[in-house]
């Protein structure tokens, strides 16, 4: 049995503090439910869906608010939330990052690639990008904490709750990541269009690192640099890049390629 709360008022200084985030979306917020209930503050609800929305899994510590339709509605202008939201939200604790260390620590451990991202600035790309990576297995992301988007609700939604599952972490010194990730055995794969060699003809296999850059001018002249090898996905009818959500996709595909043919 769920007990359902009644506010009268709810004030966006009720949640406006830096600590706190706000996640939309059913598969969005049944995933962070399932995966860290211990994170959820509350769950709000569209009285009007409160039938369509069958929440799942052992809730009964969690605080579960009915807001009229009319209050929803202007709790969601307030927080400036936009998109299909589907009738729910929830109110958590910021994003728990990892740190690189640990990322490094767990993917030496088990063998297994690593993805890491150069100020990537779109949410949607972002969280296009997480899905794929928790479906192919990478261990986790290491982004820069500079020029790069957070982990926001818009990036949880669009993962479809995937960033829940994925150690992720933000990090000053990207180039000091990578040093580590090198003294760990790994060899740190790069993607270039300038490249001659083509993505199948690289051995993603074991201890690897995937680098992306940003969407408009791709990897940095220093993170180039730092490549042991760089790729480039090969296209019939040249353009001027692939959108990098579907470039990640498939280099990700096929180091699972590989690893399964392995």
């Amino acid at each position: 049995m769920i007990n359902y709360y009644y506010p009268q008022i709810y004030k966006k200084s009720d949640i406006n503090k830096a600590y706190f985030m706000l996640i939309f979306g059913k598969h969005a917020v049944f995933e962070t439910i399932k995966s860290h209930p211990e994170k959820i503050i509350s769950i709000i609800i569209n009285s009007v869906r409160k039938n369509n929305i069958t929440l799942p899994y052992d809730i009964q510590k969690l605080k579960v608010e009915l807001l009229t339709e009319k209050k929803f509605e202007e709790f969601l202008r307030i927080n400036k939330i936009k998109g299909n939201h589907q009738g729910i939200l929830a109110l958590i604790d910021d994003f728990p990052y990892s740190k690189s260390s640990e990322i490094i620590k767990h993917a030496s451990e088990k063998n297994n690639a690593v993805l890491i991202l150069d100020e990537i600035q779109d949410p949607h790309n972002f969280g296009a990008i997480i899905r794929t990576a928790y479906a192919t297995g990478i261990e986790g992301i290491i982004t820069t904490s500079k020029n790069t988007v957070p982990v926001t609700d818009t990036v949880i939604k669009v993962s479809s709750g995937a960033a829940n599952y994925l150690k992720i972490s933000r990090e000053g010194n990207i180039y000091k990541a990578i040093e580590i990730l090198k003294n760990n055995g790994y060899r740190i794969i790069g993607t270039s269009l300038k490249s001659d060699k083509y993505l199948f003809k690289s051995g993603l296999i074991g201890k690897v690192a995937v680098i992306f850059g940003n969407e408009s001018r791709g990897l940095r002249k220093r993170l180039l640099q730092m490549c042991d090898e760089i790729i480039k996905i090969p296209m019939i009818n040249q353009f001027d890049s692939l959108n990098v959500s579907v470039a990640v996709g498939i280099v990700l595909y096929e180091t699972l390629r590989q690893r399964m043919m392995a």
